[in-house]
């Protein structure tokens, strides 16, 4: 299970799933749910193997033997104003819990070079602010699957770092709850490491 951090929009996964098929290390991504309910958005992300994230589609491709990549930041993550390489990844454990379950090795990746190029113009909780977000409110939409007003101030150059493996069998001793925990604070350290390797020592400012 390949697990990274979001850039802004998810820009990145695409040139992050091309470097890791060119090591040879084919994998199948999972996108939000939410993505496959708009119109003519599912077909694209079908073309490319895109599948939704849920529990159910993780499971079965693990079990198949097939490797994944998730983002545990979800779209939260992919919306936040740009320059802030900072994990987004609330009270999440869904992917710890699950890499337990079928006993799988974890790979964190660090990606920057998306943010640092992005400037945003207005974000989301401005204008939801505004009675745009009664609206979206009243329709029942996501508010995180807003998304903010910006432009490219450059070409986007995405770079990666793979971290080294955290193998699931070391947590497997401690009760669910905490081994889950445990396993998400490691693997988003070792993702924080791998943002400092890549040269991030601390979040941008916009």
């Amino acid at each position: 299970m390949f697990v990274g951090n979001h850039q802004f929009l998810s820009f990145d996964v695409p040139f992050l799933i091309a470097e890791l098929w060119r090591r040879g290390l084919p994998v199948r991504t999972l996108a939000d749910d939410f993505l496959f309910a708009v119109p003519g958005v599912a077909t694209g992300l079908s073309f490319y193997g895109l599948l939704p994230a849920s529990p159910e589609v993780a499971t079965t491709l693990l079990e198949r033997g097939e490797s994944i990549l998730v983002y545990p930041g979800g779209a939260r993550e992919a919306s936040k104003n740009a320059g802030h390489d900072a994990l987004d990844w609330w009270d999440r454990l869904g992917f710890a819990r699950l890499a337990l379950q079928m006993r799988c090795t974890i790979v964190p990746v660090a990606a920057i070079g998306v943010d640092d190029h992005i400037r945003i113009l207005l974000p989301p909780e401005q204008y939801l602010n505004t009675i745009a977000g009664h609206i979206a409110d009243r329709l029942h939409l996501r508010r995180d699957m807003f998304l903010p007003l910006f432009v490219s101030t450059s070409l986007p150059r995405p770079a990666f770092h793979i971290c080294p493996a955290i193998p699931t069998a070391n947590y497997l001793n401690r009760d669910p709850e905490s081994a889950a925990r445990n396993l998400r604070s490691d693997t988003a350290e070792a993702i924080e490491q791998g943002l400092v390797r890549l040269g991030r020592t601390r979040p941008a400012t916009q």
